[in-house]
């Protein structure tokens, strides 16, 4: 669609000046290479043509993901478990009445809480 206009605008533009506007070449399919694409939506889908070194390389990368995502989960567990231990004892010494500084670290407990449990939804 966009062709049509783009050679109508040649030849207005060619004609105040008295020329003919050179004829637009359209791309041939023999001069370019085939190319190897997966339909959409196959993707991944048949991994027995592909290339094993390219295979074990997605393996490697979805293991490190899987390793640093636990990783991340133990680390922001053992953080939550903490803060819940901290909040636990100054409540102890404190009283019914809740300070500042507890209410903030019920927030942050709470937060922490949140995004642990997205990440376990994650899979």
């Amino acid at each position: 669609m966009l062709f049509p206009a783009l050679a109508s605008l040649s030849l207005v533009a060619s004609a105040g000046s008295g020329q003919l506007p050179d004829s637009p070449q359209l791309p041939t399919g023999s001069s370019q290479q085939p190319t190897n694409r997966v339909p959409f939506g196959q993707q991944g889908q048949d991994s027995s043509n592909q290339d094993p070194s390219l295979r074990h390389a997605m393996q490697e990368a979805a293991g490190r993901r899987n390793t640093d995502r636990q990783t991340r989960m133990v680390a922001d567990t053992n953080r939550l478990v903490k803060l819940a231990e901290e909040l636990k004892d100054d409540m102890e010494k404190g009283g019914t009445s809740g300070t500042l500084g507890q209410t903030k670290k019920a927030e942050e407990i709470e937060k922490l809480a949140r995004s642990v449990k997205d990440r376990m939804k994650a899979d």
